[in-house]
């Protein structure tokens, strides 16, 4: 197994009352592909996997405060060092032929979209994001994607922004109206699992995140299998959404780190 490199925090930027952006050098995480992840290793606490945030000489992770990890993540200080390790997992692919996007963001599965969005608007692809959380103080990365050349549709669950309402459902209404040629989605599975099927229905290619417990973030442990043997950490964590709505477990249930099954409840 790969040593965690120990890398130096550079820059802390904070991303509203509940996230920061943790940035630092390694020159393997700055050619990662949007949508890999890294584990982050905090001597005596855990190591944890993280989506890579910002790729590129400066790379960072942002991090929600909601438990004992991510909370010491958040009391670092710039020059205090973190272990990487990584980039691991099958990230998002930008076809040529694909130009008319659209992501779907739900809570914290914003995060590994928001280096997909910047790929796809450097390639001058055209963008629509919908991003939803339970109140507008959640919404991560909000004055970053005001400032940037796309569609960006707001959804609370609270109603305290714009749409009123789930990610899922204003995404079903833009598909109905639109013409997009990929979607893209990273967020609860519920709504992961709702986007491909509509997808499907639409005859639309999607790709989606998913998350599971990891412990080795490199396919040997197999703490993040789903189906029939595939590997979040390894053939995901994004897969082409006709895959996962073959597979049983997806939309249905997950493993907790003992093993034991926690069925979704359907709400969405």
């Amino acid at each position: 197994m790969e040593r965690p490199r120990l890398v130096e925090i550079l820059e802390i930027e904070e991303e509203g009352p509940f996230y920061k952006s943790l940035r630092f050098r390694d020159e393997k995480i700055s050619g990662a592909y949007p949508g890999q992840f890294v584990m982050v290793w905090l001597p005596g606490i855990d190591e944890i996997p993280m989506a890579v945030a910002e790729i590129g000489e400066m790379s960072s992770i942002t991090a929600e405060r909601v438990g004992e990890a991510t909370e010491e993540l958040h009391k670092l200080s710039v020059g205090a060092k973190m272990g990487v390790r990584g980039p691991y997992g099958n990230g998002f692919h930008l076809p040529r032929d694909r130009n008319n996007l659209l992501f779907v963001g739900g809570g914290t599965g914003t995060i590994p979209l928001f280096p997909a969005v910047k790929k796809a608007l450097n390639e001058q692809k055209k963008v629509s994001l919908v991003q939803g959380a339970r109140r507008g103080d959640l919404l991560i990365y909000e004055s970053k994607f005001e400032s940037m050349p796309l569609k960006y549709h707001k959804c609370t669950d609270d109603g305290s922004r714009d749409y009123h309402g789930y990610a899922s459902d204003r995404a079903e209404e833009l598909i109905n109206q639109g013409d997009y040629d990929l979607i893209l989605g990273c967020g609860p599975e519920l709504m992961l699992s709702k986007l491909a099927k509509i997808a499907e229905q639409n005859d639309i290619d999607s790709q989606m995140s998913l998350e599971r417990y990891m412990k080795c973030g490199i396919g040997i442990c197999g703490s993040c299998v789903i189906g029939e043997g595939l590997r979040v950490c390894k053939e995901g964590p994004v897969f082409d959404g006709s895959v996962l709505l073959g597979i049983k477990d997806f939309g249905r249930f997950r493993r907790e780190e003992s093993g034991k099954r926690v069925y979704y409840s359907n709400n969405l």
